[in-house]
């Protein structure tokens, strides 16, 4: 997504890889990740040759992790899934901009990075995302749609600049408004929304840069296939105290 230009590509790929169970490597054919030292965490690699989306990018992470839910775990769906991030992370290397190669100024790069993994699954949609205050804090919410089949999970994870954590419910009622309907897919999204916190006297307005940010597969963009990850600003307060924001606004619809 180029948030100048508003100009996005977004597509799902279902190919055969490979997946260590025991270290951060994967390999689809079309994207390979790896861990690029001993700790398999301090230094991290991803390379695309997918035509419209190509890039050879290094991370190196900045600041402290953060572990979901505070522990790196938690019910999900279907099951437990396993999940940590490092939020800060310098980049360097290049993408492909509109067929333009591009170099990386690592001293003006940020990037989020996290590991997920495990049986756990919510067929019935979420709400996700990944916020960056302009306090320090970082925020982690998921919220699960209601479902019939699991109970609903609404939470935050926060992180601070010294590294402690801090976790606490979401309302789940994030008061979805202006909607746009994906021309790939049909599906509806939402351009704003509203993340209250209420035991951290938090409440954050989230606006979608664009109307665009969804991937798919494009022989078949059922919801299934689809999820919206979109660049979205977000002002409101944040332990009552007035607070900006940037980050990622994400959407799963429910089969």
């Amino acid at each position: 997504m180029d948030i100048t230009e508003k100009t996005y590509y977004g597509e799902t790929f279902h190919t055969k890889g490979e997946m260590s169970n025991n270290a951060t490597a994967g390999d689809s054919g079309l994207m390979h990740i790896w861990a690029t030292t001993p700790d398999q965490i301090s230094g991290l690699r991803a390379v695309s040759k997918i035509p419209k989306n190509s890039f050879d990018l290094t991370f190196k992470p900045t600041g402290p992790l953060l572990y979901q839910a505070g522990g790196g775990d938690y019910h999900w769906g279907l099951g437990t899934a396993w999940e940590f991030d490092a939020p800060e992370n310098q980049l360097a290397g290049s993408l492909t901009i509109g067929n333009k190669k591009v170099n990386v100024l690592p001293e003006n790069s940020l990037a989020w990075f996290d590991w997920q993994w495990g049986p756990g699954f919510a067929p019935d949609g979420w709400h996700g995302g990944a916020i960056f205050l302009d306090n320090g804090v970082k925020i982690l919410p998921m919220i699960t749609n209601p479902s019939k089949l699991y109970s609903q999970v609404s939470i935050s994870t926060m992180v601070f600049p010294d590294g402690h954590h801090e976790v606490y419910p979401i309302d789940p009622n994030l008061h979805p408004r202006n909607p746009w309907v994906s021309k790939t897919s049909g599906l509806t999204y939402y351009n704003d929304y509203e993340i209250n916190i209420p035991l951290k006297k938090t409440c954050l307005h989230s606006h979608l840069w664009m109307e665009g940010g969804e991937a798919t597969i494009l022989a078949d963009p059922s919801a299934a296939n689809s999820i919206n990850d979109a660049y979205a600003i977000f002002t409101g307060t944040f332990d009552g105290k007035p607070v900006t924001g940037w980050g990622i606004q994400e959407r799963r619809v429910g089969n």
